[in-house]
């Protein structure tokens, strides 16, 4: 069978309160107000203070996702509990447990940017809702806060980089699914320009499951059972094949400016080589869209003829690379004769690379 690699993990932290962790910070630092209730999670006593009792993360490199599992049963109105983004006490963004008469038993915040989202999870819907955006304090750190008469106890927090899940490197007509440990599907998506993303978000940032491809409705590759999170990336069938320019490795993934336009157009020599030990067949380099608002329509490949760029198109096929072949290629980015006054200083978007059978 084909392989599926994980090329980057989207997981950052993952805790079920089994004992008190370090990498918190709490207010008051007094049991207390804040302990661990064995086989429950943590809780946060805040009948006796004054102000909110607090369960605070470092503060994370965005962008993040962070959800949290909670049993709270308020007592008044007054009550409150749930995620916090603070800073001080006049510099927070609260998420609340409670909000337009309804309770919630899950929270979600994303951070981007500078900016949050809130959601909530409802379990008589079954379902998250849009809780809310708001702008966060650049020194704003993550975590739970409980103020009123009435302990909340929190079960698990999980921090993951994205809700969802991406595969590349995939074939026309493919599909990616996650199975459970019992190998029922429990989520799929089909591949677009060589790219799959399963959302995560309605199953949770970290589950165990297995991570399977199909191609025209044949199952050609299945992970082991293994925790899989939120915001990790994936590679079907994944070969060594690297990227030069100007005669410098390309690092995948790696954000790369290739210079101004003059006249509205600009040429540039890249290369490929095959790092694999055996033949890797059947290449193709695309250029697709980075996101909604900037596409591949500019950009062209040809081969290199002669030491110079032959037909330009829309992708370029490579039969075969030996072991430690390395070929030429160009790569044009020209504005279209109507945009040539285009107002944007730059046009971004992503080099795909395809592959087939290897040795």
């Amino acid at each position: 069978m084909a392989r599926i690699d994980l090329v980057e993990n989207g997981f950052v932290y993952s805790t079920a309160f089994a004992a008190l962790d370090n990498k918190w910070v709490f207010s008051p630092d007094n049991p207390q107000y804040i302990s661990i209730v064995q086989g429950a999670g943590l809780q946060l006593v805040p009948a006796t203070y004054e102000g909110a009792v607090l369960a605070l993360l470092p503060q994370l490199a965005q962008p993040y996702v962070l959800e949290a599992e909670f049993e709270y049963a308020p007592v008044s109105v007054d009550d409150s509990a749930g995620l916090v983004l603070w800073a001080s006490a006049d510099s927070a963004v609260y998420l609340s447990l409670v909000a337009g008469g309804r309770q919630y038993s899950r929270l979600r915040l994303k951070v981007k940017e500078g900016r949050c989202e809130g959601y909530a999870y409802s379990d008589d819907l079954g379902a998250w809702e849009v809780a809310g955006t708001a702008f966060v304090a650049p020194d704003a750190v993550p975590g739970i806060f409980a103020e009123g008469q009435s302990s909340v106890i929190v079960k698990r927090v999980v921090v993951t980089r994205d809700v969802n899940l991406t595969v590349g490197n995939l074939p026309p007509d493919s599909f990616v699914s996650l199975y459970s440990a019992t190998g029922d599907v429990i989520a799929t998506a089909q591949a677009s320009a060589g790219v799959a993303v399963i959302q995560l978000g309605p199953l949770g940032l970290l589950l165990e499951a297995r991570l399977g491809v199909s191609v025209s409705g044949e199952l050609t590759a299945l992970t082991d059972l293994a925790a899989v999170s939120g915001g990790s990336v994936y590679w079907y069938n994944r070969h060594e094949l690297k990227l030069y320019l100007d005669g410098t490795p390309v690092d995948p993934g790696q954000e790369l400016s290739l210079g101004p336009l003059v006249a509205g157009v600009i040429e540039r020599r890249l290369e490929i080589e095959n790092g694999e030990t055996g033949p890797v067949s059947d290449i193709v380099i695309r250029c697709v869209a980075f996101n909604v608002s900037h596409g591949p329509q500019w950009a062209s490949l040809a081969p290199e003829l002669e030491g110079a760029p032959g037909q330009y198109e829309d992708s370029l096929y490579i039969p075969v690379l030996a072991p430690g072949e390395r070929v030429p290629f160009w790569l044009k980015v020209q504005r279209p004769p109507d945009l040539l006054y285009y107002p944007s200083t730059e046009h971004r978007f992503v080099l795909l690379v395809t592959s087939g059978a290897g040795g």
